[in-house]
């Protein structure tokens, strides 16, 4: 009996031993789900830290992007990415919905050669409101992306642009999402959603983004830039310009031949999408999808379209697209139909 009792009381210490050993303890760490324990380095150049070194136990700790969710975060970071500061991580997180009523923003331009070579957005199912980007005086990109140039891409997901107001003038591209394109090498927008608004201006001008454009130089490129928009809606929105490519997804599909192009399982619903004082060479320039297809491959899977006024110089067009000016390269294929018809 004494021995039985011997191996009990045996195991039982073992057992609690065990449970008070903190090198037994495999809860993780609380840095893994709080970055607010986490010391930060960062210099003046490198405003948001990528790295720190964990409070509650010393490990070297990586961060995945930052939160945000108030309107002054969201103008800090914008401001500070046009002031060419380096971001030390380049995911954003948005963590609330924001509303910008008040606040003029400063669309950020991304550049391959100043700091990140690929930059995450998540809304989480969020949205931003009453963005206002860009106003009818200035001929400058606009929207909540201005441009992307040279080897920086870009994810835009799980995010709501709820009345947004984008506009400028001149020659620009403009868009709610994305401005202007332009040798980057991937742009994916996922489950992304416009809601109500008016996109007004510029020469390409779209629901999503308003122009992009691969890099075709013999020198320093090719780039070929692919645009993949998948699970996106644009609703309620008015979309309009001068003399400009205008679509209910995109202005201009693809500017370059090294452009590739694919929306599917996108919706444009109840939108006004009109261009005016086009030449008459220069045909059509306005449709429900997308303005023009120029010398880029542009795919269409599952993409509807219901409820839009289209307009082109005051004459209705109920097509898909305004024109193509393919040019002998580029293509249009529509639900596995290839459109050749061109003007």
């Amino acid at each position: 009996m004494k021995k039985v009792s011997i191996i009990l009381l045996s195991l039982m210490l073992i057992i609690a031993m065990t449970a008070c050993d903190p090198k037994m303890e495999q809860k993780p760490c609380i840095h893994v789900i709080d970055e607010e324990n986490v010391v930060s380095y960062f210099d003046s150049a490198r405003k948001y830290p990528s790295s720190g070194t964990c409070t509650k136990c010393g490990e070297f700790v990586m961060l995945d992007g930052i939160s945000v969710s108030t309107p002054g975060d969201l103008m800090n970071i914008g401001n500070d990415i046009n002031s060419k500061k380096v971001i030390g991580t380049h995911k954003i997180n948005i963590a609330n919905d924001i509303d910008m009523s008040g606040m003029v923003w400063m669309s950020p331009k991304l550049s391959g050669y100043e700091g990140a070579k690929t930059f995450i957005i998540d809304g989480n199912g969020y949205k931003i409101s009453n963005l206002i980007a860009g106003n009818e005086n200035s001929a400058t990109e606009a929207g909540f992306i201005g441009s992307l140039w040279s080897d920086v891409a870009l994810v835009i997901r799980n995010l709501t642009l709820e009345t947004p107001k984008i506009k400028a003038n001149g020659t620009p591209g403009i868009g709610a999402f994305v401005g202007n394109i332009s040798a980057s090498p991937f742009v994916e927008i996922t489950n992304c959603h416009i809601v109500g608004g008016e996109i007004n201006g510029g020469h390409w001008a779209g629901g999503i983004y308003g122009y992009a454009a691969g890099y075709n130089n013999e020198n320093n490129g090719p780039v070929h830039t692919i645009v993949n928009i998948d699970g996106c809606s644009v609703n309620g929105v008015t979309i309009t310009g001068d003399n400009a490519s205008v679509g209910g997804i995109m202005g201009h599909a693809g500017g370059d031949s090294n452009t590739e192009i694919n929306v599917s399982n996108a919706s444009v619903t109840d939108c006004l999408i009109s261009t005016i004082n086009v030449k008459g060479e220069d045909g059509v320039k306005a449709g429900n999808i997308l303005g023009t297809n120029g010398v880029g491959d542009t795919t269409l899977t599952n993409v509807t379209y219901s409820g839009n006024t289209v307009t082109n110089n005051g004459e209705s067009n109920n097509e898909v697209y305004g024109r193509l000016v393919f040019k002998g390269e580029g293509s249009l294929t529509i639900d596995g139909d290839s459109i050749t018809e061109a003007e």
